[in-house]
């Protein structure tokens, strides 16, 4: 449908200012957004991350997006 792969995180956080990151668990998460933060996700971006995890996960990562100016959406999923 024309949209690009990328191989990487690095390679996506230079083309896209919106992730919604689709994973299972808290350590998914966690691993993604410190991956597209390290990678250098532009200031006002924004990581959505669908997966139901732990309140305490949410909070820490949207503190460490706010520190390098990116914003952070809670988007829990529910399995049932």
């Amino acid at each position: 449908a024309g949209l690009p792969v990328c191989e990487t995180l690095a390679d996506l956080a230079v083309q896209v200012d919106h992730a919604i990151v689709v994973v299972v668990t808290d350590a998914q998460s966690r691993s993604v957004t410190e991956g597209l933060l390290a990678a250098g996700l532009p200031q006002g971006a924004i990581i959505a991350i669908a997966a139901t995890n732990h309140p305490d996960t949410m909070i820490a990562l949207q503190a460490l997006c706010a520190a390098q100016g990116v914003g952070f959406i809670d988007a829990p999923v529910v399995f049932g």
